[in-house]
């Protein structure tokens, strides 16, 4: 029983091999992201500049009464 039946890096083919080169640069970039999205440090860097902000996530599109486009019927 051979454990690695492979036989070598010859039946590797180029496009799969630049394929995993990339996805592993780019992990590799991404894992250092981590800081600049962390949750404190925005939280801080708003509190530091003073600026107030409120945030509403509603499903579906507003009503035609909110736009005041008001539709016939």
């Amino acid at each position: 029983m051979n454990p690695c039946e492979c036989g070598g890096p010859e039946h590797v083919a180029r496009r799969a091999f630049l394929k995993g080169t990339i996805v592993g640069a780019g992990g590799l970039a991404v894992a250092n992201w981590g800081s600049l999205f962390n949750s404190e440090t925005i939280a801080q860097e708003a509190r530091k500049k003073g600026k107030k902000c409120i945030l509403l996530w509603m499903a579906g599109g507003a009503s035609h009464l909110d736009t005041f486009d008001m539709k016939p019927g």
